[in-house]
């Protein structure tokens, strides 16, 4: 906001908090970053500094209590493999992540696997990296949006636990890219149109029909296995799983990560 601008350390801290709510919003420190480093360079420096304490004191306290952190849990997941190993799990995300929004676009349901919807992510995939490269040819300057998007992609290709939900906060960016790339190719109103129709179709085939067709709760995966736990072990034994938050959340029994070693 222009009018009553946030200060590089306000902005640093939140940074920080976001971190503590789920550490993948690592991504929107770069994008943040930029964004002081082009606009108001004097607080840049302050902003980089304060986004650190929060997590570093929260690390440093897991680690103290024997906590697990994420940068663990991928070398677990991925032990005794060579490099190749991350490049097989981006390729398989990279798959995933194409077909899951490919079939999003489509005016009938499909299944994430099949290769029209692959193509049709693919197609998303390169017109917002096309808007995104045009807009920087043009200001010779990256949008932090644009560097938000490059750095989920990163994480995400290379992250072993990959689920689908981690999809939903790219939309805006997605639709932010793709319009920046239709709106330098055609006229506004054009570029308006495209979007609308495209956020129709899909809408009025797909959506309605899941919403009327499937209950509102969604059973967990393993309910039976869930409530057996809950009615025929003492709330004091522990499990291991390769879930452990989801089924410690469902179970209400303590949950341990898989051994590594």
């Amino acid at each position: 906001d222009g009018r009553n601008p946030v200060s590089g350390r306000t902005a640093g801290v939140w940074l920080g908090f976001l971190y503590l709510v789920r550490p993948a919003a690592l991504i929107l420190w770069p994008a943040v970053w930029l964004d002081f480093f082009r606009r108001r360079r004097r607080e840049f420096f302050s902003c980089v500094a304060w986004s650190f304490p929060l997590p570093w004191l929260w690390l440093a306290w897991s680690y103290a209590q024997g906590g697990v952190s994420e940068a663990d849990e991928l070398a677990m997941t991925l032990s005794g493999q060579s490099w190749l190993g991350y490049v097989r799990t981006a390729a398989l995300n990279a798959r995933a992540a194409a077909g899951l929004l490919g079939r999003s676009l489509l005016p009938w349901p499909i299944a994430a696997e099949a290769p029209l919807a692959w193509f049709a992510g693919c197609a998303l995939f390169l017109a917002a990296a096309a808007g995104a490269l045009k807009q920087f040819l043009e200001r010779r300057s990256f949008e932090p949006a644009a560097v938000y998007l490059a750095a989920g992609a990163g994480l995400h290709l290379v992250w072993a636990w990959w689920f689908e939900r981690y999809l939903l906060v790219f939309f805006p960016f997605l639709i932010w890219a793709v319009w920046s790339g239709l709106t330098r190719a055609f006229s506004k109103r054009a570029a308006t149109a495209a979007l609308a129709l495209a956020a129709a179709v899909p809408f009025f085939t797909q959506s309605l029909r899941l919403v009327r067709t499937r209950a509102l709760r969604i059973v967990p995966e393993h309910a039976q296995a869930y409530r057996w736990i809950r009615e025929n072990t003492p709330e004091s034994a522990l499990f291991a799983s390769a879930f452990y938050a989801r089924d410690a959340f469902y179970c209400a029994r303590p949950f341990l990560p898989l051994p590594t070693g």
